[in-house]
């Protein structure tokens, strides 16, 4: 195997490797395998470099034999899946370790399948990203797999967050609508659809739109929720709150960015006339000029 040069930690790593993989004494537990395989397949640049270790890795995880499967969590499956879809996507298909990442993604995709009525909600959001970027992978199978279990995942998730909407946070909301961007085209629309009508009764709430304002940079924004799903409500629920006047100023400056990035997107859509965009300014000069005055 071709070391990288002067790279001493990972020489250690890849020595450490090698002496648990062929090792009887110390036992192989999947964390310390994860964790090695994080190592190995965290410089994508590198990535050739450290394929002999990938591919023992892998081995051992596509033998359930192998290695202690006790207490192995949901999270931690999604977690290698994640780690080893990079092997996916920048190894040539011809190459054994490939082919075992292939194997072992089939392998964990179904396990998950099997139980995604557990998932909580972080689990959720995590799977949706590494889903969607598995799911237009050229990967035999795992496209397929991966792309079905999306689907089957918002059908689940959508019908329990609309039974329970009265408890669902906004956070999770917002969260999950980002995940499954790079996919939603691809999800069925119904289902995507009541998430946003939950977004919308809950955006009558004030504590939610503070929370909206105050993590405007955390979060996604509604307005760019809005393009993807095609709604304006999001949109809509911000710009009235920002001419209302009824936000407190250290709110303001949030509220301001968010409310021009909306009236661009209602420009491109001839939306947004010149009497609204002369009102606009009219009261953002208010609310700033009253805001430094009282600063």
């Amino acid at each position: 195997m071709r070391a990288m040069p002067g790279n001493l930690a990972l020489k250690e790593m890849l020595a450490f490797t090698s002496r648990l993989l062929k090792s009887e004494d110390e036992p192989k537990t999947f964390v310390s395998l994860y964790r090695i395989l994080e190592k190995v397949t965290e410089d994508v640049q590198n990535i050739n470099h450290t394929g002999s270790a990938q591919l023992d890795v892998l081995r051992v995880l596509n033998d359930p034999n192998a290695y202690d499967l006790t207490g192995i969590s949901l999270q931690m499956r999604i977690k290698a899946i994640e780690r080893v879809s990079v092997l996916i996507r920048h190894t040539p298909e011809r190459l054994a370790v490939h082919t075992e990442a292939v194997r072992f993604c089939k392998k964990v995709l179904q396990d998950i399948q099997s139980d995604i009525s557990q998932l909580e909600e972080r689990n959720v959001i995590e799977l949706h990203k590494v889903l969607t970027i598995l799911s237009v992978s050229q990967a035999e199978g795992v496209s397929r797999r991966a792309s079905e279990l999306q689907k089957e995942l918002h059908k689940v998730v959508s019908e329990m967050a609309w039974e329970n909407q009265e408890i669902v946070q906004l956070p999770f909301l917002i969260g999950y609508l980002s995940s499954i961007r790079g996919a939603h085209s691809q999800l069925d629309r119904d289902q995507t659809a009541k998430f946003v009508e939950i977004i919308n009764r809950k955006m009558q709430q004030e504590d939610n739109v503070r929370f909206l304002v105050h993590n405007f940079n955390q979060v996604v924004p509604f307005v760019e929720i809005s393009e993807k799903f095609g709604e304006v409500e999001f949109g809509n629920v911000l710009l009235q709150k920002w001419m209302e006047g009824k936000k407190p100023r250290e709110d303001l400056a949030r509220l301001f960015v968010a409310c021009k990035s909306y009236i661009r997107q209602k420009e491109r859509a001839g939306s947004w006339s010149q009497e609204d965009e002369a009102a606009f300014q009219k009261t953002s000069l208010e609310r700033i000029s009253k805001a430094f005055s009282e600063s």
